[in-house]
């Protein structure tokens, strides 16, 4: 039955990608509510994982926006850009708490995030179409789902009970904490899976006081193991995206705070000079697909950011 005629379920609406939306409405910005006592908890937490924070606010990298823009690109090859698309919308609900945000989701479209539960912690959550299922933490109060690949595998970070940060598998309703570079200072992020089950993310090897800055390293994670991908020339790096083939993109940044994205295949990195060459003074790789695509953002001046899409060139 059409989507126009077929009635909706509860939490369902439609909508069009083609109808006009208020300036503003759509950013890659979602504020934890004030006075929840999720905030204070979430906030050095998701600060170590995004490295913004603005205001008592987490701000989420423009991870969602570009998938947004990849997806309108997608179907913009196979019909008629002009017209409009129109989606069935369900809200996907919270594990108890006001807030939810999706981070992430495969094929099948099962969804993962993560949301404030009823006691104010922050849960990682999947959402198989019928419910939202909270994957707990790994002993500690918070945790976060980043990406599940087409098998169900989710990864992401959560807070252990002696208070750092493991990066964990969830797989068949069992979460795992993952390989950290060393024990002096044993943290680990995933942010992102392949289908080959190879996990990407940052590790933490020590702490540099005063806070913000830290020795974080892109790298790839396996049980209990994990790779420096090398990609270290200021005091941070991260992966954040990779595909099947193995094609790992991320960003770095050193302690002036400048930012660039990078590509690391075969044991080697670069910076993607196709965004350093332009004279933007920021810009960050958040995925890549199969085709080589890279979804990246950029800072046009004065924290204007701007979702790019990056397309490999032959020849």
């Amino acid at each position: 039955m059409p989507a126009a005629t077929r009635p909706l379920a509860v939490g369902e609406r439609l909508v069009s990608a083609g109808t006009p939306q208020p300036r503003g409405s759509f950013r890659g910005r979602f504020g934890l509510p004030r006075g929840s006592a999720a905030l204070e908890s979430a906030k050095g937490f998701a600060h170590s994982q995004n490295r913004l924070n603005l205001g008592g606010s987490v701000t989420v990298l423009t991870s969602g926006m570009l998938l947004f823009a990849l997806a309108l690109s997608a179907f913009g090859t196979r019909g008629d850009p002009s017209q409009s698309v129109r989606y069935r919308l369900t809200d996907l609900g919270t594990l108890g708490g006001k807030y939810s945000v999706a981070t992430d989701l495969n094929a099948s479209g099962t969804v993962v995030g993560y949301s404030e539960t009823s006691n104010g912690t922050v849960h990682g959550f999947v959402h198989n179409g019928r419910r939202m299922e909270d994957l707990g933490t790994v002993g500690g109060d918070n945790s976060f789902a980043h990406a599940i690949n087409d098998q169900g595998v989710i990864v992401g970070a959560s807070q252990t009970f002696t208070g750092t940060t493991r990066a964990f598998m969830h797989v068949r309703s069992a979460m795992r904490t993952q390989g950290v570079l060393g024990e002096t200072h044993p943290m680990s992020f995933a942010r992102d899976v392949n289908n080959r089950g190879t996990l990407v993310g940052h590790c933490r090897t020590l702490e540099i006081p005063p806070s913000p800055w830290f020795d974080d390293r892109a790298c790839v994670i396996f049980g209990s193991d994990a790779t420096d991908l090398g990609v270290q020339t200021g005091n941070w790096s991260s992966a954040t995206g990779i595909n099947d083939q193995g094609v790992i993109v991320g960003t770095r940044m050193y302690r002036t705070g400048l930012t660039r994205a990078f590509r690391y295949f075969k044991g080697k990195w670069s910076e993607i000079s196709a965004l350093g060459d332009l004279g933007w003074g920021y810009s960050g790789a958040e995925a890549v697909n199969e085709r080589g695509q890279i979804a990246a953002s950029v800072d046009t001046g004065d924290r204007v950011y701007r979702a790019v899409l990056l397309t490999p060139v032959r020849g």
